[in-house]
């Protein structure tokens, strides 16, 4: 699955839910990767995706989301388009 830059607002990746078969522990450890939020944070953060609320993570930057959402889909996490302001 292809991930474009439309989909990303800057460094903010929107993800929306999750598959059958979703990897809970390697998506935090890509969330902690890419974005400036601790253990607990990204924990908390694949929970709430898990029990059906979207969750937005901001990234260290542009790549850095692109990577993200690439990681995650992977992962069998659904990425959407970030909210906009």
């Amino acid at each position: 699955m292809e991930t474009s830059a439309a989909r990303l607002q800057h460094r903010q990746v929107e993800i929306t839910g999750s598959r059958v078969g979703a990897q809970k522990v390697s998506a935090t450890q890509a969330i902690r990767e890419y974005s400036f939020l601790g253990l607990a944070d990204a924990k908390h953060a694949i929970d709430k995706v898990l029990d059906g609320s979207p969750v937005t993570i901001e990234a260290r930057g542009e790549q850095a989301a692109l990577d993200l959402a690439r990681a995650l889909e992977q992962l069998n996490f659904i990425v959407g388009p970030a909210p906009r302001d």
